[in-house]
This record gives C-alpha cells, structure tokens and sequence, in this order.
C-alpha cells in the first residue's frame, strides 16, 4: 500500500470527526456519561492522562508518527513515538509495557481521546529520501533543510551544513580552479542537476572511475566531490563508501543529488558488474519480503566517484553497455601537489555540506526547459568536436553536456567560475579516446591474439623446430586450433594480415569466459562488424580439417596482424 499527498484542502480536514464527551480531565482520560434522571453528564475517568504533543508525516508514505506523552505512577514524565496504525484496540495495549493505564474495556475509550488529542496537536514533516519531489503540486528540494516546504530531515547521513561556506569556497578558487580538481567538482555539482531534470532529460547516473597509484590525488578527488553535500570521510554517516561493503549496503546509502564516493576497488578480488550496473541505471533491484510480495524499491539520480589503482572496468565483465556507463581515466594528476592535496583535504573536513542546498535553491528557481537546452548544446557541441562519433560517444555525450551545463550555471548559482573549455577538452581528450579502452570486439580480440602469442603450439606453430628437438608431446599439435595463410586484408587499425588464425569453438569460449566476456554472439557479431572475423554472410562458425585424420571441427577464423607469426619466430 501506497500513499502520496496530493493537495492541501483544510475545508476537507474539518470533517475528520471528534469524539464528543472523550476528553482529559484533571491529568486523567475518560468519558463523560449521563444516567437516566441526571440532568448534567458526569466524567469517567479510566487512566492518567495520555496527550498528542506532536504529529510526524512522512512526506514520503504519509505515514503518521504521534509523539505521545504521560506521567507514569513514579511520576516520571514519558516520552513515546506511536505509529498511527497502533491505534486499534489491541494493538494500543502494547502501551501497558510503558506504563499507561489501559485495558481490553478502556482501549476504545484511549483511543477516541487521542485522536481528539491529535487534532489540537502541531504537526511536523519529516523525510528521509533526498533530492527533488513534488510535493502540494509544487517542486520542492529535500535536504537538510528543504525548500519550499518545511521538512525535518531524519535520515542517517551527515549532510548538516557544518563550518563555514566562504572557507570552502575560498580554498576552491585557490586549490581546485585552474587544476584537473575543475573536472571533479564541476561533475560533483552535476550530481543536483541530474536529479532535477531526469524526468524530462532521462540519462543514467555518471559513474567516474579514477584509477591512478596512490600519490595521483584520487582519494582527495572523492572527498571533494563528497564535500559538496555531506562529510567526507569514511564513517557511518558519510557518503564516503568502501568497495569492502556488501553491493547492497553501498546502493541502500547512495541518494539523489548528493554525490557519493566509493574508495580502494584495488583492495578486493570480485566482480563488480551487477554494482555498476545498479549504480548506473539508478535503481535498487527487486526483492521480496516476508509475505513474498515485492518490496518497495527506490529510485537515486546522481554522480558517483570511484577510485581504484587497478582499472574497475577491466576487472569487470566485458559488457559494451559498461563502457558508457563508466567514465574511467588514467594516470590523471588531481591534485597539483601533495600540499595542495592536504589543504584540500582538512579545509573539506571542517567545511561541507554547503554547495548541494545553495545549488538546489538556484535550480528551483530558474525555468528547467532553459537549462535543458543547455544541456543539449553542450552535448551538440562535444559530438561536433569528436573526429569520427560514434553510437557510443552520442551516448556519452548527454552525461558530458549536463557535466558542462553545470559548469557554465555555477557561476551565478555559487559565484565560482570554471573553465569550461579546459573542462570540455580534458573530456575530448580523455573519454573514449581510443577503440582499444572501450570497443568489446577490439579488446576481445586482443585476448585472443594474446591467448595465441603464448600458446602457439597448441596452433601448430613451429612444428618443424619442435620436431627437431628433443620434446615429445605430439598431442600439443592442433590442440586448439591452426594458423594459415591468406589474402591480404587491411584491419580496422591500418594494419595488414594475410594469416588467419582458426580456434576450436569450445576455446574460443574458454578464451573469452576467463577475460569476462559473457556473451560469445555478442563478440563475434562485432568481431564480424571490424572484419577481424572470417566466416559466411549467414553464419559465425566456420569448419577446418585438423589433425593426422584431418577430421573437421567447428571453430572461427580469426585474422592475424602481419608479422606477428615471423616476428614470434625469430623471437
């Protein structure tokens, strides 16, 4: 079950009814009743006086809190929070173990006199999501502090406004502008703007992987980014998060809007395929609950950075998909030196939690069709930029243009002024930039022609030499395949090949599975598309004679680098 709030109608709220003759008299609740012949009713107490001193809502369910309060025999005075739907008849004895007056025969008569409690009582918002809603018809942004609408904020994250916004800011202009930082912080701030337009400009999350040895920067680079909304250290309360938490910890704490850092992939061995997946696409996966229904899931739009000195999409499975759903740069110096590093580190430390609010507020007040435009031109202006664009840097492009979108609206939302074209450049330079990080046809027939290089002979290679010498192991010969001539074909990189090189269906699947490659069809199709592959229109697999019985087996032709074949020999 469900609930949202669609409207405010105080003329509909005066038909919540009250319980006449239900009441608090002298600290005691009861009921006034009338014997026959009395002119005035008199009141029947049935326990100490139980009042409503406040009533949460959940903007997210509308799901009511009532802060109960009494004064126990003792004469303590007891605080309790009471979910509304313990307001029933037997659910409410459970206040018995508190200390409150009540029984099967004066629960119902408890019951009416708090709701006539709660209707006097003042009521207070609370949420624990984060981001942008709409909430009475109207946009609102959930934070710390919301606006336009008067929320508490009763989740676990440290994300306060704590120190002093002009302290940030002032070791932004002298630590981070002019610096790679730019690119951090600008696509840190994104994380707000992606959550404000995602229904009219649907992308999924930008994930940025930073893969460097450790005096790169890449740690700062993440408590930066986190700074922006929350603390930035690795703590309970922090959106600073560890690759050594379980997949379904790390997306359970990641919220809208605010960036999230995930540190030190380099210390685990696991694949981290269905994490980023999940991250990407910005949604927590099914589950069941205890009855077998589904329970309810949640939906996050923002920017997370990852840092590792291994890369995190090599140790992943090699899905194209991940390719553009990971931005993962090399060998980047963040920071330009180590004292900068630490001035950033300890200002971020003591000052956080300012940009988000400062940035949400800005949104909320300009036209969002406007800054959607923006986006688009960005975009535009990047793909027109790229030498030869293709399917994937179009789809890249949308995440880079709301990366510079943001950076061009920070001068009047913030008051800090980026470089935008170095920012665009680094992108140009950095992302996509070569077939071989990110083409899954180009990086699984590197596996392969590496498989061969130090295998050959299991090919068939250099039989005669083996022959010659003193080594016995004739079964070697074909045992995964067979190199042969050709005529010549140019390579999607330039280079000749006039071998090709023929491997056994069952290795060729081998091959692939121990580099991470899932789905062997999905390789061959773009090993096809590049000309790496030699087969017939209407089919992948090929058949070749092998062996002393020349028994044919089914297996794919691969071509060969010219060269290689002589240039391994003489070595």
């Amino acid at each position: 079950m469900k609930a949202i709030m669609k409207n405010i109608n105080l003329q509909y709220g005066k038909t919540f009814m009250y319980h006449e003759g239900y009441e608090i008299v002298d600290g005691q609740y009861g009921y006034r009743k009338k014997e026959r012949g009395e002119k005035h009713s008199h009141f029947v107490p049935c326990g100490s006086a139980v009042t409503v001193k406040k009533v949460l809502i959940n903007l997210e369910n509308m799901k009511k809190t009532l802060v109960l309060e009494f004064y126990d025999y003792t004469g303590h005075c007891i605080e309790i929070l009471m979910d509304r739907s313990e307001m029933t008849e037997q659910s409410i004895l459970t206040l018995v173990s508190y200390g409150v007056q009540v029984d099967k025969h004066s629960a119902g008569v408890l019951i009416k006199c708090i709701e006539n409690e709660e209707m006097k009582a003042p009521v207070t918002y609370q949420h624990v999501n984060l981001g942008f809603a709409t909430y009475n018809e109207e946009d609102i942004f959930k934070g710390y502090e919301s606006i336009n609408v008067e929320s508490q904020y009763i989740g676990e994250l440290d994300i306060k406004p704590h120190g002093s916004w002009k302290k940030w800011k002032k070791m932004v202009e002298q630590e981070v502008l002019g610096t790679s930082m730019e690119i951090i912080l600008a696509s840190a701030l994104s994380s707000v703007v992606i959550d404000f337009i995602h229904n009219e400009y649907p992308v999924d999350n930008i994930l940025m992987s930073l893969v460097g040895n450790s005096s790169s920067g890449k740690t700062t680079a993440l408590n930066l980014a986190v700074s922006i909304g929350a603390l930035p250290a690795t703590a309970k309360k922090s959106l600073m998060l560890s690759f050594m938490d379980t997949e379904l910890s790390i997306v359970h704490r990641v919220p809208s809007a605010y960036p999230v850092g995930i540190d030190e992939y380099s210390a685990l061995e696991k694949n981290i395929t269905k994490l980023l997946y999940t991250l990407a696409n910005g949604s927590e996966r099914n589950r069941m609950n205890k009855d077998l229904s589904l329970a309810d899931t949640r939906d996050f739009h923002t920017t997370v950075f990852m840092s590792s000195e291994c890369s995190i999409l090599s140790s992943a499975c090699k899905y194209e998909g991940l390719r553009v759903r990971v931005m993962e740069f090399y060998d980047v110096k963040w920071t330009s030196s180590g004292e900068s590093a630490d001035t950033i580190k300890k200002i971020c430390l003591s000052n956080y939690g300012w940009a988000v609010p400062k940035m949400a507020e800005y949104l909320l007040s300009i036209d969002k069709e406007s800054l959607i435009d923006t986006c688009l031109a960005w975009a535009q202006n990047y793909l027109a930029q790229k030498k030869d664009p293709d399917a994937l840097s179009n789809r890249m492009s949308k995440k880079v243009g709301i990366i510079l979108a943001t950076a061009q609206i920070a001068e009047e939302a913030l008051g800090i002024q980026f470089n935008i074209d170095k920012i665009e450049e680094f992108f140009q330079n950095n992302l996509l930039a070569e077939p071989e990080e990110y083409d899954i046809g180009v990086k699984a027939y590197e596996a392969i022609v590496s498989y061969y290089v130090d295998r050959p002979l299991e090919f068939g290679d250099l039989i005669r030499d083996v022959r010659k010498s003193t080594m016995e192991e004739p079964d070697i010969y074909y045992k995964s395949g067979k190199v042969v001539r050709s005529a010549q074909e140019t390579l999607y990189d330039g280079t000749i090949s006039e071998s090709i090189l023929f491997i056994k269906e069952e290795k060729f699947k081998k091959i692939l599975s121990d580099n991470n490659f899932k789905d062997p069809r999905v390789v061959l199709r773009r090993l096809r598309d590049l000309n790496l592959l030699v087969c017939e229109s209407d089919r992948l697999k090929s058949k070749m004679r092998l062996g002393a019985d020349k028994i044919n087996v089914k297996g794919y032709k691969i071509r060969l680098p010219d060269g290689l074949i002589h240039k391994k020999r003489k070595a």
